[in-house]
């Protein structure tokens, strides 16, 4: 048996330039727009994981995304997605670990917004301590998207972190005390694969393009199950008065303080689009959610 993933995992941030919600609207709106494109394309739901936002500016206040549009969240459960979690927590504290000891307060809070309890996880800033596997555990989750292994060492915010021990990119169950070291815990560990934003642009110099990385995989896998994880972020799939993210950034706007025309970002969603409906026609590759992608990996394993 082969089994190709290709798994979407949206951190599902409020859009950074945006004094409001319409722009994540746009955006996740439009993902789901180009999902129902492609399964009725390809003949089957895909599906994809969107990671609610649990932001905390201080160490005693949690904003959820989802308490502030509900109804968004709603439709993408209604529409066969996942619903994970994905947390910020002040990146003066992020050396302390405060940011893994949320997980459980936060995957509650999202169940008293009327949502599933999460059991996928995003760190903010790929931020994990050596005891996020336990609190992962112990709250429920069954899968982590937090190896960044493309960047290798994560070195910021007084914190150093070397993921390159994972650089195969494979799933994998990591060890309790070692997010990056084989183990035997109950998480299933996907590392990241790919940056969306990759399909309408060469990000990563020291690596191949994304569609080529995809296929050398796919090629690679004569038998068994493997997953290729890409993120994404709202702000990287929407435009304002026609200027993408990176414009937006170089041209100094600050947060909060865009006005004006918001729409879609084709260059990216386009080519994101072309890719799936060609690639996606093969019969054993699946576009599937996080924790369906590593229910399949794990059935696999334990045969």
């Amino acid at each position: 048996m082969r089994r190709f993933f290709v798994t979407f995992v949206c951190h599902c941030e409020k859009v950074w330039w945006d004094a409001g919600y319409d722009s994540l609207w746009v955006a996740v709106k439009a993902m789901l727009d180009l999902q129902a494109r492609v399964s009725q394309y390809l003949g089957y739901q895909i599906t994809s994981t969107f990671c609610s936002f649990v932001d905390h500016p201080t160490p005693i206040t949690a904003i959820a995304d989802a308490a502030e549009v509900p109804e968004l969240f709603r439709e993408i459960l209604s529409s066969g997605n996942e619903i994970g979690l994905h947390i910020h927590a002040p990146v003066e504290l992020l050396h302390t670990g405060l940011q893994d000891r949320m997980i459980a307060s936060d995957a509650e809070l999202l169940t008293k917004l009327g949502l599933p309890h999460p059991i996928t996880y995003v760190a903010g800033d790929w931020v994990t301590s050596p005891k996020i596997v336990v609190y992962l555990e112990n709250a429920g989750f069954k899968v982590d998207c937090s190896v960044y292994a493309l960047e290798g060492v994560i070195d910021k915010f007084g914190v150093r972190i070397d993921y390159t021990k994972r650089k195969d990119l494979h799933p994998y169950r990591p060890a309790r005390d070692d997010i990056c070291a084989d183990g035997d815990s109950k998480i299933v560990e996907l590392p990241v694969s790919g940056h969306l934003p990759e399909f309408a642009h060469h990000e990563y110099e020291h690596l191949p393009e994304i569609t080529e990385r995809i296929r050398v995989r796919y090629d690679a896998l004569h038998e068994g199950v493997d997953i290729f994880q890409i993120f994404w972020h709202p702000f990287e799939v929407v435009t304002l008065n026609g200027k993408d993210n990176d414009t937006l950034l170089a041209a100094g706007v600050e947060p909060g303080k865009g006005h004006g025309k918001i729409d879609v970002n084709h260059r990216v969603l386009d080519a994101v689009e072309r890719f799936l409906m060609e690639f996606g026609r093969q019969p054993d590759v699946e576009i599937a959610s996080a924790i369906q992608a590593a229910k399949c990996w794990a059935q696999q394993v334990q045969t």
